[in-house]
């Protein structure tokens, strides 16, 4: 155990950057490419710090298996297959996620800053984390971010009862000023994304009933049922009259726009054990329409009047006041904790 590290009964209090040269360094021993390193470690900090644990560093036993076993590859290779001022296609070769997609980020907002628009379209790459990291990025350079991911099918149809469709995850973030945090949200078109539910499968944990199915199509309370067989509902679940069919939608225009966009493989055609992933980002320089001081400060504004009207938290804010929290220390669940030791050790 790090010299730095207190524990509680269920939490681990740990210094950040001893934990991240420790971990840096069992990675890179592993063969993973530094840099390959460096942006898996970011972005799962990103997520472990703002409270999105199911996407941080309880991902990692998993993606350092998957590498072992060859099913992803830790290098830093990646193809472009064409790019413009305002346009690239990019084909992972079933590289680190988390690589290819900072690499893409980074381009596009490199192109929006000189042409106003950009979009990075991305096939063959690999789970990338919680797309907050890379639309934090962009809002972070005062542009706005799209970005959007397949996965694996986990989810049914708002009247169905097997998995057709992938959990297909949304962000989106734009700047608000200098000292404020960004507006940014990172969601899935499912109720629940599919990590979580393995996070709380891991932790022996119940879910709502409505989350998800059992394979006879029933609502489950069991996190156990849902990956035996069963599947995550789309954003309002199965009742007609909560929307679940907005929800699907959703997910399918995802497909359209990285899947069919990239040329790459939809949700529906991956097997079980096939970590490929289809990414798009698009990214938009407000400049480009009005002055940036103009946006942010309209922003902040129109932020201000919800939070005075409804006494209510604008996306992002929580996430960028625990990071301010734990700007030297990081509390992480205990079995997540030990879990990492394992590949330390």
């Amino acid at each position: 155990m790090p010299s730095t590290c207190k524990m509680t009964d269920e939490h681990i209090k740990i210094n950040k950057q001893e934990l991240r040269t420790r971990l840096k360094q069992s990675l890179v021993r592993r063969g993973i490419a530094s840099g390959v390193a460096d942006a898996i470690l970011d972005a799962m900090f990103f997520a472990e710090i703002r409270g999105y644990v199911s996407h941080g560093f309880f991902l990692l036993p998993d993606l350092v298996k998957n590498i072992e076993a060859g099913l992803i590859i830790p290098d830093e290779y990646y193809e472009v297959l064409f790019q413009n001022d305002q346009a690239m296609m990019i084909d992972g070769h079933r590289r680190v996620g988390y690589y290819i997609a900072r690499m893409a980020i980074w381009t596009a907002i490199e192109a929006a800053r000189k042409n106003g628009i950009a979009i990075a379209t991305v096939r063959n790459s690999t789970h990338f984390g919680a797309g907050g990291y890379y639309a934090d990025l962009a809002a972070r350079q005062n542009l706005i971010c799209m970005i959007f991911s397949n996965t694996r099918p986990h989810v049914a149809s708002p009247n169905g009862t097997k998995a057709i469709i992938g959990t297909n995850p949304i962000t989106v973030s734009a700047p608000v000023g200098e000292g404020n945090p960004p507006f940014l949200l990172d969601m899935s078109t499912s109720i629940k994304s599919y990590n979580e539910i393995l996070y709380y499968f891991g932790t022996d944990g119940r879910i709502p009933k409505g989350w998800g199915i059992n394979k006879d199509g029933e609502l489950t309370d069991l996190p156990k049922d849902i990956i035996d067989g069963g599947a995550l509902l789309p954003l309002g679940g199965h009742d007609p009259v909560q929307g679940g069919h907005k929800g699907f939608g959703l997910s399918i225009f995802v497909e359209l726009l990285t899947a069919i966009l990239s040329g790459g493989t939809c949700s529906p055609k991956l097997q079980s054990d096939d970590p490929s992933r289809c990414h798009t980002f698009i990214v938009i320089n407000p400049a480009l329409f009005v002055p940036i001081e103009q946006f942010a400060n309209e922003s902040r504004q129109f932020f201000d009047f919800l939070r005075e009207a409804s006494n209510t938290r604008i996306p992002g804010q929580h996430g960028h006041q625990l990071e301010r929290d734990h700007a030297a220390e990081l509390m992480m669940k205990k079995h997540v904790y030990d879990s990492i030791m394992k590949l330390i050790t």
